[in-house]
């Protein structure tokens, strides 16, 4: 069985004062990604490409460091992140997207984040960065983006 720990970092901090609020947390998802041969080989693969990065044009840089772990590890760890309950900051859709596509990119099914708008294809039409725009850690539609509070979010 192949268990690998997605680590989230953020390397390059756009804000104000060149800081991020979550650098002293931790932030891991633990995924049993199985025994196939087919699961092995694509557990290898993000293992030997990691770290990957993703890079918006705001001047933020995402990294997500991917680990391989026994069951011992993998049970600790799933403890340490259900306690200390920091998620992923928001960025399971990068992790969704390792798995499905061995990189980090737009996922071609995103749902928003506050409503129930699913964009298929390019239905919500070409925003910042591709078809979507992510802002505060979240995957917004255009009307959505258009009422998001300033204030929210990275710091």
């Amino acid at each position: 069985m192949m268990i690998l720990l997605f680590q989230l970092t953020m390397p390059g901090v756009g804000s104000w004062n060149g800081k991020w609020s979550g650098v002293d947390n931790f932030y891991g998802k633990v995924k049993n990604i199985g025994r196939s041969k087919e699961a092995e080989a694509k557990g290898q693969s993000l293992l030997s490409n990691s770290p990957y990065s993703y890079s918006w044009s705001d001047g933020w840089r995402a990294s997500i460091q991917v680990i391989r772990l026994d069951a011992k590890e993998a049970a600790r760890l799933r403890r340490v992140i259900r306690k200390r309950d920091n998620g992923f900051c928001g960025y399971d859709w990068m992790v969704d997207s390792l798995l499905h596509y061995g990189d980090i990119r737009i996922m071609p099914n995103a749902r928003c984040s506050r409503c129930p708008k699913v964009r298929t294809g390019s239905e919500w039409g070409v925003v910042e960065e591709g078809l979507l725009k992510y802002v505060h850690g979240q995957t917004l539609c255009p009307e959505c983006v258009a009422t998001a509070s300033e204030g929210e979010g990275k710091e």
